[in-house]
């Protein structure tokens, strides 16, 4: 067994782990200037160096593991399966460049699952690192709704195919304000995730206070309905799972069941256009401000995107690796689906597999002790953000909720497989502190 680190040093390859990570998240915070500026010095790829460096670190510690002789059977099953719908995406889409792209696209929730032992074990001792990305993000919006930024509706060329740098869109005329993103929602999302850990770990009641209504406020810039949805949601949930006030009968149910009713509906949704033609009554101008996209999704995107699988893939395989999302675009552009929808990605990428998935990450998140331990309640939290969110966007390719998706996936899954001590469950959250059910990649 080896031993555990000092809660006061981590070693060095945790911190090049952490560094990573954060270069990674912080790129993508600032990532319309940076493409921007890079574009100019044509410098364009640059901009993936962090992407890289993880590609890098994900096959070296496979390989590695693999050398070792001392692999998981659940990462056994992991690269299995990647292996597998790699080549159900090549046979479907004649092209093997379109699933290796569509790996590539997966890495960061790949690589944010086998950070997470090192981010937990970090604690608290990320909250000021977060704290400036968030920060950085809110002004990023503000800026942006005040004037125009020179990055907005930036596209350029690298190689053959054209990149959107910053997406310049509006809502009935008005302006989706994404600041120093790629995109508004993609600022919304960064708002509301770099928010729940300064709230939910946090000691400041002001501070915290100050940036959960500044996060709600500025997501209402952005115009992002479905991340809007979240907050409100999460702003009822986290009073009542964070104080001792509320019956435990009460907070169990809570925690058990708002995972599993987010997923149903998610899941519900989509099937039911199989059975129902919607048509929604959208005269007003909020009306359409507030549900016109989600009819769209109702009426084109998710009946579109299952038929990718349906008519274009098996019922049973899906459709690979590759076969819906951003791999789509440069390759099969008359037929690409932006995936918005974490359940209907899933099955068009893994079939029928994709039911153990969300099983499987559903039932782990109802487990946590979110009663006892702050940490737990954060990955709840950001499990029923991520869920929530899933219901409209593309959770898996986007790097902000990949990498939140995969850290409390990790968690949640060892947690359940190796449940702590009571006498160790009601200890108090601190900074460093490494639990016994720690997921070790080696």
């Amino acid at each position: 067994m080896q031993p555990i680190p000092s809660p006061d040093r981590l070693p060095l390859r945790h911190c090049f782990v952490l560094g990573l990570l954060y270069l990674f998240l912080a790129m993508e915070v600032f990532s319309g200037p940076l493409r921007f500026y890079l574009a100019q010095a044509g410098l364009s790829a640059l901009v993936y160096l962090p992407k890289i460096l993880i590609v890098g670190v994900v096959i070296t510690t496979v390989l590695h593991t693999l050398y070792q002789g001392r692999i998981r059977p659940l990462y056994g099953a992991v690269l299995t399966v990647f292996v597998l719908f790699g080549l159900v995406g090549w046979i479907f889409t004649g092209n093997p460049l379109q699933p290796a792209f569509g790996i590539f696209a997966l890495l960061p929730l790949i690589f944010a699952v086998m950070a997470e032992p090192i981010v937990r074990q970090a604690g608290r001792r990320i909250l000021p690192y977060i704290a400036l990305l968030w920060l950085a993000t809110a002004l990023g919006v503000v800026l942006d709704y005040m004037w125009e930024l020179p990055w907005t509706g930036l596209a350029y060329k690298l190689g053959e195919f054209e990149i959107e740098g910053s997406r310049e869109w509006t809502t009935l005329g008005v302006e989706r304000v994404a600041g120093f993103a790629r995109a508004s929602f993609a600022a919304a999302d960064q708002l509301l995730l770099l928010a729940l850990p300064l709230v939910l770990l946090g000691r400041s009641k002001t501070a915290k206070l100050f940036v959960w209504l500044a996060t709600g406020a500025l997501i209402f810039l952005t115009t992002t309905k479905k991340t809007g949805g979240g907050f409100l949601v999460l702003s009822v949930l986290m009073p009542l799972m964070s104080t001792t006030n509320v019956p435990a009968l009460f907070r169990r149910a809570l925690t058990a069941g708002m995972p599993f009713l987010i997923a149903t509906i998610g899941i519900g949704l989509p099937i039911s256009t199989f059975f129902v033609t919607y048509r929604l009554d959208l005269d007003s101008f909020w009306s359409q401000m507030l549900f016109a996209s989600f009819e769209d999704r109702l009426t084109v995107v998710w009946p579109a995107s299952l038929a990718l699988a349906l008519e274009h893939g098996s019922v049973v395989l899906g459709r690979g690796i590759g076969g819906i999302g951003v791999a789509q675009k440069p390759f099969e552009p008359l037929s690409h689906m932006p995936g918005d929808n974490l359940f209907i990605y899933l099955y068009v990428t893994f079939g029928i597999l994709a039911l153990a998935f969300v099983w499987v990450y559903v039932r782990s998140l109802t487990q946590l002790d979110t009663r006892h331990s702050a940490w737990s309640r954060l990955m709840w939290a950001v499990g029923i953000a991520i869920l929530l969110n899933g219901l409209t966007g593309n959770v898996m390719e986007s790097p902000i909720t990949a990498t939140l998706l995969g850290i409390s996936m990790a968690y949640a899954y060892a947690a359940a497989r190796r449940p702590m001590p009571a006498m160790v469950q009601r200890e108090t959250f601190r900074a460093g502190a490494l639990p016994r059910h720690t997921w070790r990649t080696s």
